[in-house]
């Protein structure tokens, strides 16, 4: 396929800027044109495709790590030529059923890997699995190798267009980080360390109608996971919610041991226009969640 015309649209996060460059290595198509999305403004970026664009042009119309599961984005979207790829358990494809397009969504670790797996036409290096292993690695908040988290310290710090930037850095896969990127990292582990000296925690319980856990939460405009991490330790916490105050959303995070709580869930019961997977999710903040915040107390170690 190294001479088709192709578009995608793709998440945001380094999940959707790293299915890119998989996809490009998996297809060997270069320099496939782009829109990022956020979940919630998917549908204005396709409406935008189409005032100047026809999905027919295509041949292939790719989406790559974002929610497709409504009706008004299945009528615009919904023909032979597209494919859907994402491993979000909260894009229910069974409510909102595609006829024409394929639809590549299970229940995985990442839609990095997924592409891997499911669309791949070639024979990757070592560098390219390792790419996709750190970033499966990080967007299923395995977290088992320290680098994942670093590259995406890395993505996050770049300015402007992400998904470009991480392209002209990581073009044939990952085979280490140049000096830019180790100053980059230096940097944001003393801003970390900062950060981590100054939450506020708070604790309490969960029950739900299996299981009841402690959370841990606390206030965070960035490093969102490694907040996550640290608060869930110092606790004892079987989950972590992280507040982000600046885009007003509730990040749940699991500990690796604690597999039978689905964030998912636990994100559709206190938050609204939530999403993601069994180890990480997310929604906005609402009155239900303001409301049982009030049971939890500070921490005090």
């Amino acid at each position: 396929m190294t001479s088709s015309k192709q578009y995608i649209f793709t998440d945001c996060d380094l999940d959707g800027a790293g299915s890119y460059l998989t996809y490009q290595w998996a297809s060997g198509v270069k320099d496939i044109p782009y829109t990022v999305c956020r979940v919630n403004d998917l549908l204005t970026r396709i409406k935008t495709f189409l005032q100047t664009k026809k999905i027919e042009d295509y041949d292939r119309v790719l989406f790559f790590d974002l929610d497709t599961s409504t009706e008004e984005i299945r009528d615009l979207i919904d023909k032979p030529n597209v494919i859907i790829v994402d491993h979000h358990i909260s894009n229910d494809t069974s409510k909102v059923k595609y006829e024409h397009a394929r639809m590549i969504v299970k229940d995985s670790t990442s839609t990095c890997r997924l592409i891997y797996t499911e669309l791949n036409e070639a024979t990757f290096t070592t560098e390219q699995k390792l790419f996709v292993a750190l970033v499966n690695d990080y967007d299923s908040y395995q977290l088992k190798v320290p680098i994942s988290k670093e590259l995406n310290t890395v993505f996050w710090s770049y300015q402007g267009d992400r998904v470009q930037k991480l392209a002209r850095d990581f073009p044939l896969g990952f085979a280490g980080f140049n000096s830019f990127h180790d100053n980059i990292i230096t940097i944001k582990r003393k801003e970390l360390t900062n950060l981590l000296a100054s939450l506020e925690i708070y604790t309490g319980n969960v029950k739900t109608k299996k299981h009841e856990f402690k959370v841990a939460s606390a206030v965070a405009t960035s490093f969102i996971n490694d907040v996550a991490d640290y608060i869930a330790e110092k606790t004892g916490a079987s989950v972590a919610m992280v507040v982000n105050t600046k885009s007003n959303k509730v990040s749940f995070r699991r500990r690796v041991d604690t597999d039978e709580v689905s964030m998912v869930k636990l994100a559709e019961m206190l938050t609204e226009e939530s999403g993601g997977h069994e180890a990480a999710s997310g929604g906005m903040l609402c009155d239900k969640f303001m409301i049982f915040t009030k049971t939890l107390t500070p921490f005090t170690s």
